[in-house]
This record gives C-alpha cells, sequence and structure tokens, in this order.
C-alpha cells in the first residue's frame, strides 16, 4: 500500500511538470504571434503613411512647378553654392486643421553639382551654361570635365564645341574641340574656360553611344575648386506624414527641369522623380 501512493504521488508532479511546459509552450506561442500582428499593423500603417508622406512631396513639387512656369521665381533662387544645402523656398502644412497633417518642404536650387547624361549617336546634348533669369554676369567657371565611365565597347568620337558671350551681349568666336574614346578607357576631357564669359556647350557623338557621362564644372584650370552648373533648376521636396508625431514616415522626391522654356510646347518634365525617392520611416 505505501509502494501504490509513492507511485501516485510520482505522477502527480510528471502531471504538473508537463501542464507546466504546455502553459509554457502556449504562452510563447501567443506572444510570438502578437509581436507578428503588432509588426503586420505597423507595417500597414507605415505603408498608408509613406502613401500620404509620398503625395505631399508630390504637392510640393507640383505647386512648386507652376510658380517656376508662372513667375520664374524672381529673386527667390540663388546659384547654389558648391557642397551647400540650399535653404528651404517653400514649406506648406496641408490639411490643416484636422488631427493628422501631412507637412511638405521644399528647397530650390539654380545649378546642380554634377551632371550625369547618355549621349547618342549624332544626337547633339546642349548645356546651357548661365541663367536666363537673371542679371547676365559671368558665374565663376573656367574650366568644364566631361568624364566617360568606360563602359563604351568601341572607339568613339566626341565632338565639342561651344560659343560664348560677355556679359555686355557681344558674342565671341566659337571653339571646338574633338576627342577620341577608346574602348573600355575611363577618360577625362578638359575644357578651359574663361570665367568672364557666359556659354553655351553642345556634345555630340559619332561613332557610337556614350552612357552616363558626367559633366562637372570648376572655377579654373590649375588647382580648381568645383563650382555648380546653372541652367537648371532642381526641386527637393520631402513629404512628411504625420506631423507633430512620435511615429511617422517621410519620403523624398527630386525633380530637375531646363530654366529656358521650350519653344514647341509640349512639358519638358514629369512629376516622377529623377532620381530615387528616399524613404524612412520613424517608428
Amino acid at each position: 500500500m505505501h509502494v501504490k501512493e509513492k507511485l501516485q504521488n510520482n505522477n502527480q508532479g510528471t502531471i504538473l511538470l508537463i501542464a507546466v511546459m504546455i502553459m509554457a509552450t502556449i504562452l510563447a506561442a501567443a506572444m510570438g504571434t502578437g509581436t507578428l500582428v503588432i509588426n503586420i499593423i505597423n507595417q500597414s500603417a507605415s505603408i498608408d503613411y509613406s502613401i500620404a508622406a509620398f503625395y505631399a512631396a508630390e504637392a510640393g513639387i507640383e505647386k512648386n512647378l507652376y510658380r517656376i512656369r508662372q513667375t520664374d521665381y524672381p529673386g527667390e533662387i540663388a546659384l547654389k553654392q558648391y557642397g551647400i544645402d540650399a535653404p528651404t523656398t517653400d514649406s506648406l502644412d496641408l490639411t490643416a486643421g484636422q488631427t493628422l497633417q501631412s507637412h511638405y518642404d521644399l528647397s530650390t536650387i539654380n545649378g546642380q553639382d554634377e551632371i550625369v547624361v547618355d549621349l547618342y549617336e549624332n544626337i547633339e546634348y546642349q548645356l546651357n551654361m548661365y541663367d536666363p533669369n537673371q542679371e547676365q554676369e559671368p558665374l565663376a567657371i573656367g574650366r568644364l570635365d566631361i568624364i566617360n565611365d568606360g563602359s563604351n565597347t568601341e572607339d568613339i568620337t566626341l565632338h565639342i564645341s561651344w560659343v560664348s558671350w560677355s556679359a555686355t551681349g557681344q558674342l565671341q568666336t566659337p571653339q571646338a574641340q574633338i576627342e577620341t574614346i577608346v574602348a573600355g578607357d575611363v577618360e577625362e576631357h578638359h575644357i578651359t574656360l574663361s570665367s568672364s564669359a557666359l556659354y553655351k556647350v553642345r556634345l555630340r557623338t559619332l561613332d557610337g553611344d556614350l552612357t552616363n557621362v558626367t559633366i562637372k564644372a570648376y572655377d579654373q584650370a590649375v588647382d580648381p575648386t568645383p563650382q555648380a552648373i546653372p541652367g537648371e533648376y532642381v526641386l527637393r521636396s520631402t513629404g512628411e506624414y504625420p506631423t507633430g508625431k512620435s511615429k511617422y514616415a517621410s519620403q523624398v522626391m527630386t525633380v530637375r527641369m531646363p530654366i529656358i522654356v521650350p519653344t514647341y510646347g509640349l512639358y519638358n518634365f514629369v512629376i516622377f522623380s529623377e532620381g530615387d525617392i528616399a524613404k524612412s520611416v520613424t517608428w
């Protein structure tokens, strides 16, 4: 009788241990499922927030494209200083008065640090190195670098021509330079300019296409300092939704457009970002 009671006591301890293990397993599964559900909810909310932030950024781009075409932004855009972010030129809270608001901050820059362009055979690319909306003053650009990335598989002839004029409008003698781009080589081609003149530069390839050609400007030929290349507006709009909250999403859209209005009457820009849209979520 004593042995039977001892066996029963041992069985009761085993059942208690099994019950604790089952409860722990259920609790761990519930916690894991709860965490997964919370993550899915947060992810869904961040997607919704990102969509609203995207449209806020787009609203800033659209509004300011309209302003540029209507008023040319007189007196509001200074030539970008190399390596310095432009100040905010427009900022707006959208859906004002509601609990959740979206917001955008936009900077509009006259000029860009470098231009990356594809050159197609016998199709001319024109670079306007002046701002027609501002005073015709020299822009302190004394050298232009044209750099190919070495992706060409055959030798290509690059024809570079440029025309310049003084601040008083006096046209100077047009010049040209012919360069041979060796297949597979990364090469830099320098054009010496006068920092006291305004320029229009044309590029054309004669024997094939060149992709990812980088154009950079400097103040002088010797010991150069990088300069912004004028001729295009760069609009950078940062949208945020919701504003004033600890959890929000932001997206950045960048659009480039030539300052000179085309004469053929077609749109010369698309609203979709020409660069990668930068996304971030603070959660």
